[in-house]
């Protein structure tokens, strides 16, 4: 048994070995690889890549903005912000303002909390 997909990504079915493809369908036995998926369904790595991007741009989004609360506790104490809660804080903000990149990258590590805060 062999599985034809349409290369719009619309159609699945399975099929007899001797079934020959048609025109715009994509035919492969048991599990697709990566290429035969990508010619199956145009754009679908694509849009995972821009869904993981997203998920992580966003996750990026919420330290930063918990991050806040660190440098306002440095503000009222008095303290001045430490060198490593600076750069931080700035490679989140690369993270949050940049289209895309490597979303299986961890996220910048958090600081130490300064004393006194």
């Amino acid at each position: 048994m062999r599985y034809a997909y349409s290369n719009n990504g619309v159609s699945f079915r399975a099929v007899d070995d001797d079934y020959s493809e048609q025109s715009g369908e994509v035919i492969f036995a048991g599990v697709a690889t990566k290429e035969q998926l990508a010619e199956a369904f145009p754009g679908y790595f694509e849009h995972q890549e821009s869904v993981a991007w997203a998920e992580y741009s966003a996750a990026a989004m919420i330290a930063l903005t918990q991050s806040d609360k660190t440098i306002l506790r440095c503000y009222e104490s008095g303290i001045p912000v430490p060198a490593a809660w600076v750069r931080y804080r700035k490679s989140l903000r690369a993270i949050v303002g940049a289209d895309s990149g490597d979303a299986t990258a961890p996220l910048p590590t958090v600081p130490e909390y300064p004393e006194g805060t």
